[in-house]
């Protein structure tokens, strides 16, 4: 006997968590991750000035201050990097919809052989049912941990990069 309802469960919840997952990070995780890193990039600038600067000598200090204030936005990176990513979202999307139609279709079609050939047992409730229950845990697991966890953990090193500004305006200073 074939246990085709083994089969769709597994086929409809990998796709189903694939979907979300792919949706979750485009329109939430994504936005989390940028505010995750400005945060951080405060705590060290805040850190550094804060502190750091002080110990420079007053004439590298206004070296430093022409150079921020004739400073130009270059806005051509950013333009490059959000179409990038806006045709890895249409790529994505794109994949998405082939996926979810063609998902749909061999539901239709083993749905279909199941009244034909016996044998297809078949339980499209509980299919549906328990894929959104696993949808609902994998949503909260997801959420939590992006909000509790990967929020809250700082992964730059302060002094590792205050060091290397130093180094660096160091080298600028002497040439």
């Amino acid at each position: 006997m074939i246990n085709i309802d083994f089969i769709l469960i597994v086929v409809v919840q990998v796709v189903c968590v694939f979907i979300f997952l792919t949706f979750f990070f485009f329109e939430y995780a994504s936005k989390k991750e940028a505010e995750i890193i400005e945060n951080q990039v405060d705590f060290i600038t805040k850190d550094f000035l804060g502190t750091n600067i002080q110990l420079l000598p007053e004439e590298l200090k206004q070296i430093l201050l022409t150079k921020v204030n004739t400073l130009k936005a270059d806005t051509s990176m950013n333009e490059k990097i959000i179409k990038s990513n806006n045709e890895i979202k249409d790529k994505t999307y794109k994949i998405i919809f082939g996926l979810s139609i063609s998902v749909i279709g061999f539901v239709l079609i083993c749905y279909l052989l199941s009244f034909k050939f016996p044998y297809f047992k078949m339980n499209l409730y509980h299919i549906f049912k328990e894929t959104l229950i696993i949808l609902f845990f994998v949503a909260v697991t997801e959420f939590l941990f992006l909000e509790y966890f990967a929020a809250r953990y700082v992964s730059v090193q302060p002094n590792l990069i205050k060091s290397k500004i130093f180094k660096n305006l160091s080298l600028s200073y002497q040439s």
